[in-house]
This record gives C-alpha cells, structure tokens and sequence, in this order.
C-alpha cells in the first residue's frame, strides 16, 4: 500500500502543471454556469414514500379536493366585522381568489364568499306544504353592499348579523366568537404552484390593506412562499461564513498561503459542484441548499490538514516540490478513508423514505466526490507550483506554532499522565450518564406551535398563531368515510353510517386541539332543521334513509358538484371528515390519531355499511413522517456505525482501534441526542441526518489522530514522544479542521429560516464533541487500555 501511495504522490507532483491548469479551465467554465443557477422552485416533498397514511391522503385529495388549504384573516381595529367596509373587502377579495386558474371552483368559503356554506329558510306554498330555499351567504352580504339606501342598508345589515351569529356553521367558525374578526378559506388544487399563489394573493391583499384593518395569512402554500422568500437571504449566510472562515484561516496561519488555499479550493469544489448540477438538471430544494456550505467547509477543512502538514515538511525539507511530495504520502490513507467515511455519512440518508432527505445525499455524495479529487490531487499540484514558503512567512508560522503547540501540549498532558487521565476517563463516564437521561427526553416530531420552518416570533408564526385561536386550524385532519357499496346502494345514507360519522365528530371536536370539522351530517342537520320551520330543537339527523338520501340530493341541485365534492362522491358511496386542528405538535397527532382509533376500534360494531378509516391531511402526513423517522434513525446509524467499523479496521487493521473509534463517535452521538432532548428540539425530517452526518464526519478527526501516532510509531518514537508530537502537531491541525466546519455551518443559526438555523447549530456541536473526543478522550483510551496495533509489545 504505502508503494503504491509513493507512486502517486510523485506522480501528482511531476505532473502538477497539467493537473492544475486543467482544473482551472473547468473551473473557468462552471464558473460561467452559476449565472443559470436559481434558488429552489418547488415546493418541498417532505412525505415519505408508501407510507399507507401518505397514499391515503393522496388518494383523498384526488377525490374530495381536499387540496391545500390557507386561510386569510382580517380583523377590525374599532368594533366589529359588521360594517359595510369590511363586509365590502371580504367580497371583493373573494371573487378575486375565485378566479385564480389555481383556485378549486366552490372553495373560497367566507360570510360574503360564494361557496358551499349557505342561509336555508323554511316558508310554505299554498296548499301549507313546506318549502326550503337555499342562498349562499354572498347574496346575503350583496344585498347590505348594494343597497339603494341607508335605512335599507341598515334593515339588511341586522339581517346579516343575525344569520350569522344564529348559524353554528358560521359564528365561531367564520366569524371570531368576539365579532372582531372574519375569515376566509381558499383551497387551491396543489402546492405546486406556490409562488405564484403566494405572489397574487399578497397583491389582492395588499390593495384592500388600511389603517382599519390587519390581515393575518396562513397554510402551508404560505408556508412554502415565505420560505422561497427567505431563501433569498442565503446569499448573506454564505457571506458571513465566508467571513467566518477567513478569520479562522488567520488565527490558524496568517499567511496568505494558509488563507488563499482553502478558500480556492473550497470554491473550485461549490463552483464544480452547482455548475454540474445545473448540467445535469438536478435542482435546489431547501436541504440541498445547504450542501453547499458543508462542501465548503469540509474542503477548507480538509486543506487546514494539508496546509499543516505542507508547512511541518517545508520546515523539514527545504523545498517546495519536496514538502507537496511527502505531504501527500504523509496524508493519503487518512484522507481516502475520512472521505469515504464522510460521504458514507451522507449516504446513509439514500435509504430513508424521504425524496428530500434523498436529494440531499445525492447532491452531498456528488459533492464528496469533488472532494475526494481536489483534497488528493489538485491541492497537493496546486501547492508545488506557487512560490515557496519565504522566511518572513515561515517566521509567523513558528509564532504561532510555539502558541498553539503550548495549548496543544497541556492537552496532550490531560490524556497521557495517569492522574489527568482518570479524570479525563471520569468526566467522560459521567458524560455519558448525563446524556443518557438527556436522550430520554428526545420527541420525535416537532414541538412548536406553528410552522417548525421558522421562528416562533416571524412574520408568518404570528399571522398562524391568530388564525389558529380565532378560527379553523391550519393543520387538517381527514377522515376517510369508505362506504361497503356491494353490501348497499348509497351506504352514507344509512341511518347507521350517518350516526357513527355524527358520533366521532362530536367526540373530536369535544377536545381542545380540534377548532372545527367539516362533513355531510352537519350539512343533514342544517336541512332537518330547515324543513320544520328552521326550529333549532330539529337540529338533529334525519332518522330516515329517505330524508337523507333527499336533503344530500337537496344540498347538489342547490350548489352543484362544486360544493358537495369534498364532502361525498356523488353515488354516496365514500366521504370525507375534515377536521381542523389548531397545531401539529406530536404531542397533538399521537393524541388525536390514537384516540381516534381507539373511538373507532370501540365504536364499529360492524352493522354500519362503512368504515371509517384515518389519517389524511396534514396530521396524516406528519404522522407518517414521525413513524418513519422512528424507524429510519436507529437504521441510519446502524449502518454509519458499520461502514466507520469496517473502514477504520480495513485502514489500521486492529479490531480495537476501530472499538476506541466507535466509543469517541457514540459519546458524541449521545452529546448530539441529549443536546436536542435538554433543549426541546424536536427529531424531525430536518433534524434527522445530523447524528448520521456527525459520525461521518466526526471520524475524520480520530482518523488523524490515529494515523500520525502510527507515523511517529514507526518514525522510532517512544510511547511519550509518538503521544507529543501527534497532539502537538496533528491536534492543532484537528482542531482547526473541525472548528472550519463548525463555524461554517454554526452561522445557519441567523438564518431566518429555523430548521436550516436548528440543522448548522446540531451539526456544530456533535462536531465540536467529536473534535474534543479525537484529541482528549481518544489518546486517554489508547493510553488506558495499550493496544498493540500502537503499542505493540512494549
């Protein structure tokens, strides 16, 4: 092995101009393609595939139109909602969300919206027989704006108000129980084109915004068009990283040398790998966007080795070509394996059922492999052919080797004499102690009220937070009605079907989390009550097949297909429950959907010509997230945990070394868990490949560490000596490896967007413990327990 490395590394230095002045024409013109390269145009697909939730919830939306929801709320600064203005503005807001081509026809729901919710009036034609007429409550509200005077306009407007307070479909549900404020629900066919929805239906708000009204939007199209915007600012997150970097670069070496290099490099392998994926036509989304500080920052830490290591061989040697040569033999084996352990890291997230967790490993291991050719060939040409190291430069560099070496030295003496040893054993004994219970406390699922996309205090929270205590929730939970059509014509109609549907609603909605429900019995009621004379005491379901089977035919020719679709197919033979709830903490979706099911197993007897089967919408899809994800995470670690074992035997060729490995990597993994479980952060989709990616990357460091203690082993150093010079030389070298993408990915927590902030925070701190771990704990272990592939049989 090690003549085959020999080979190479003279081989890249003889050919050092070609490599190089190849690398920069490719360079040259992915540079030119970054103009082509644009932020994210999709909406995130955050569903895991297969999932039986996921497919029902697709299979819901395809037939009631369940499609995405917002709700845009206005509120009156003086009074109430029963005022021409704002009666005015909500009319004319909703004839405008009407005619979008992205609007589901008959789903723009509000008190002077023409949609499904209507005013029934019971009178009787000549012969005393009842009659029932229906209006929309637009007519309602046309008659109060269109109105030829004020008296008349006044005589309308109290009919107005008291149709809508006496109808429960309305007061509390559309109007605030305090009257000051009203709102509307618009249902578009898909997410898909979110920014252009996000685009016109702030330009129809905009132009109805005075100084007597604030509108509140929220919804998960909303959701996604803030977060395009935001990703607008990512820009100035690369720049402070960038800033960040360069600091570091200079606390480390302060020569223009130790700066231009990483930063070069760090930007031939983003510019190769944005330019490539453009040609390729792979696209951003909202992980993928970060990879490329991560590519970043791991080439500019993989160059703090090199860099290292070149100025310790010129300092030897003398020469430049001499010093790039032995460099590269020096830092081959380590740095092949640290960087198929990183990409193994991102790999590892091809196998959970998420397409965006999915895209991000694609992009990262494409990235990796970018890595793999610039930290082993070009950096090493591109060091042989600049000028060489000048007095002045190697100068600074002894200054601030004798400073950092001092540090290093101290740290060395933690984990070699005895004493500091047991203590340092100790305290990483009751670290993991520690950070066991702090596991325990680990959710898997979100743990914020709100959009988990951003901070509780943003734009969009605030307008969510309103919408959810005033009105409907965001957060949609369907039910799935799934009529046995061989055993009956119209099962929704059955007396049965219709009470058990009747039953779990009221069970629902008896909880606190549910604001509201939509479904066909609520629609039977309104009809039973309307046919005696609009007598609240008949608000009840009709007991007959034959009434319900005439209001729900009733309820068609009144509205159309329209406004029945997403409540029933039209042979009722399948519905839909739509309930509304006001977050989707897991702590709200595990409650809900168990107690459903619990309801549902205790409930259905089997006499009932249908089932009822969950869980749509929202609450759905998030539940199957937090299913897979509790799945996924043990799998995903599983198999780092195995590729990190493999490689470190295949390169050391000790089964200990690769024990002593795996203690360092699962102390930090423990760390990372019990970070997120003492500070309340939730394991979601976008937290999931931090304890993956942090052992991935973290065994670069111990990988260091190890391969110098065999150099100086067979340099003929002793116990001690070999124990000195590694952590003096590579120790520092380590440090800053770790601390340049630490600090890379440590700016993400001014990200406005919060789990890209939460992301680069949990990836900072598994990697600053798995740093600590490679220059303390690591040595202290291989000191304590005197293996033989570093003893040997001393």
């Amino acid at each position: 092995m090690q003549r085959f490395v020999d080979l190479f590394a003279a081989f890249v230095v003889r050919f050092r101009w070609p490599i190089v002045i190849g690398v920069m024409l490719i360079t040259f013109y992915f540079t030119y393609l970054l103009r082509y390269v644009t932020l994210p145009q999709e909406v995130a697909d955050i569903a895991p595939k297969g999932h039986p939730y996921v497919e029902l919830n697709h299979y819901m939306e395809k037939v009631f139109r369940t499609g995405a929801l917002i709700e845009v709320a206005l509120e009156v600064k003086q009074g109430d909602v029963f005022n021409l203005e704002t009666i005015a503005k909500i009319n004319r807001i909703g004839k405008q969300l009407y005619l979008m081509p992205q609007t589901i026809p008959g789903q723009v729901i509000s008190i002077a919206s023409r949609s499904r919710v209507k005013d029934t009036l019971t009178s009787y034609d000549e012969y005393g027989y009842p009659m029932v007429s229906i209006k929309g409550y637009h007519v309602l509200a046309e008659r109060v704006i269109n109105a030829s005077d004020t008296a008349t306009r006044e005589t309308q407007m109290h009919d107005f108000k008291r149709k809508c307070l006496g109808n429960p479909a309305v007061y509390g549900r559309l109007i605030s129980w305090d009257r000051k404020a009203t709102v509307i629900l618009i249902t578009f066919f898909n997410e898909r084109e979110f920014k252009e929805i996000f685009k016109r239906v702030n330009q129809i708000i905009e132009k109805e915004k005075d100084g007597k009204h604030n509108f509140y939007v929220a919804g998960r199209i909303y959701e996604m068009g803030y977060l395009h915007k935001y990703m607008g600012y990512m820009v100035y997150i690369f720049g402070a990283a960038l800033a960040v970097t360069v600091l570091l670069l200079f606390a480390a070496f302060g020569t223009w040398r130790g700066i231009f290099i990483p930063l070069w490099a760090g930007y031939v392998a983003v510019a190769w790998g944005l330019g490539s994926e453009y040609l390729l036509g792979m696209k951003m989304d909202i992980m993928t966007i970060i990879v490329p500080f991560m590519i970043m920052a791991m080439e500019v830490s993989h160059c703090v080795q090199i860099i290292s290591r070149f100025y310790e061989e010129y300092d030897k040697w003398g020469d430049n070509q001499k010093a790039a040569e032995e460099t590269l033999k020096g830092l081959t084996i380590p740095s092949v394996a640290s960087i198929v352990t990183d990409g193994a890291g991102f790999a590892t997230l091809f196998f959970i059922p998420f397409a965006l967790l999915q895209q991000m490993a694609t992009s990262a291991c494409f990235g990796v492999l970018r890595i793999f050719f610039t930290t082993t060939v070009f950096i090493h040409a591109f060091v042989a052919i600049i000028p060489p190291p000048t007095k002045k430069e190697m100068a600074r560099i002894h200054g601030r080797d004798r400073i950092f070496k001092g540090i290093m030295a101290k740290v060395a003496h933690l984990s070699f004499s005895p004493k500091p040893r047991v203590a340092v054993l100790g305290v990483s004994f009751a670290m993991v102690l520690l950070t066991i219970v702090g596991t325990t406390y680990v959710v898997v699922g979100d743990l914020q009220e709100g959009s988990p996309l951003f901070w509780a205090d943003s734009e969009y929270n605030i307008a969510d937070k309103f919408v959810n205590q005033r009105f409907f929730g965001t957060s949609t939970y369907n039910v799935y009605i799934q009529g046995e059509k061989e055993k009956v014509e119209g099962p929704l109609t059955e007396p049965a079907v219709t009470k058990q549907v009747a039953a779990l609603v009221a069970h629902l909605e008896d909880r606190p989390e549910v604001s509201g429900s939509l479904g066909y019995t609520d629609v039977l009621k309104a009809y039973n009550k309307a046919q005696h004379d609009a007598d609240p005491r008949f608000f009840f379901l009709p007991k007959q097949r034959g009434m319900t089977y005439e209001y729900l035919l009733k309820f068609i020719e009144g509205g159309g297909p329209e406004d029945s679709q997403p409540y029933f197919e039209m042979d009722f033979g399948e519905g839909n429950i739509q309930f509304y709830v006001r977050d989707h903490k897991a702590s709200t979706i595990h409650s809900i959907i168990d107690d459903t099911n619990e309801w549902i197993q205790k409930n259905h007897d089997g006499k009932a010509p249908a089932k009822l089967v969950q869980a749509g919408g929202v609450l759905g899809v998030f539940s199957a997230i937090m299913e897979t994800i509790k799945k996924s995470q043990i799998e995903s670690l599983w198999q780092i945990s195995i590729v990190v074992l493999l490689f470190v035997l295949l390169t050391f060729r000790s089964i200990m070394a690769g024990l002593i490995v795996m203690v360092v990597l699962a102390l930090g993994t423990l760390i990372t868990f019990a970070t997120m479980g003492f500070g309340e952060i939730g394991l979601f989709i976008y937290t999931v490949p931090v304890a993956s990616l942090g052992m991935g990357l973290g065994v670069d460091y111990t990988l260091y560490i190890i391969s110098r203690m065999l150099e100086e082993k067979r340099a003929g150093k002793s116990i001690e000596e070999m124990h000195h010079e590694t952590l003096t030389n590579a120790g520092k070298a380590v440090f800053f490896t770790a601390m340049a993408i630490a600090m890379g990915v440590f700016v993400l927590l001014w990200s406005a967007i919060r789990f890209q902030a939460i992301l680069g925070g949990m990836l900072a701190v598994v990697l600053t413990a798995n740093m600590l771990g490679s220059i303390i704990l690591l040595p202290a272990l291989i000191h304590w327990w005197k293996p033989k592939f570093i003893y040997g049989n001393r």
